[in-house]
């Protein structure tokens, strides 16, 4: 499972024996690569009958792991881009549409949508031309 990173995630889980009103679990561990994250901050909620939800966001990318009561909760990935983002991407500009203002040499590739996706500084010469990304 890939989540981006700075997003809010939500775990949800069964206490040990099913325990109902449960404000904390001291024993939660949070590792990012086999590293044990200090200090995690994270909420709970309980849903009932001894069900709860985990809330945490992850500030780092890497590959986490949640134990809480000696159990493996949840194994992510924590990434910058996920997979389905470059997927759009390749999709958006093998059919999207693209606008070339030829008085300021502006090149704009805009999504399915007709969102902008990026921008281009266009060099057009009688033998070639070229483009160049703009920030």
């Amino acid at each position: 499972m890939e989540v981006l990173v700075s997003q809010p995630l939500v775990v949800p889980f069964s206490s040990l024996n099913q325990v109902l009103g449960k404000l904390s679990f001291p024993d939660l561990k949070i590792l990012n690569s086999g590293v044990v994250v200090t200090s995690p901050v994270v909420t709970y909620a309980e849903i009932g009958g001894g069900l709860y939800t985990l809330s945490y966001t992850p500030i780092t990318t890497g590959n986490y792991s949640i134990f809480i009561e000696g159990s493996v909760q949840l194994r992510f990935s924590v990434v910058t881009k996920t997979v389905q983002s470059f997927l759009r991407n390749l999709e958006d500009e093998a059919l999207g549409s693209w606008t070339w203002n030829k008085t300021s040499n502006l090149l704009t590739l805009l999504r399915q949508d007709g969102s902008a996706m990026a921008s281009f500084n266009m060099i057009d010469g009688l033998e070639s031309g070229s483009r160049e990304r703009l920030a």
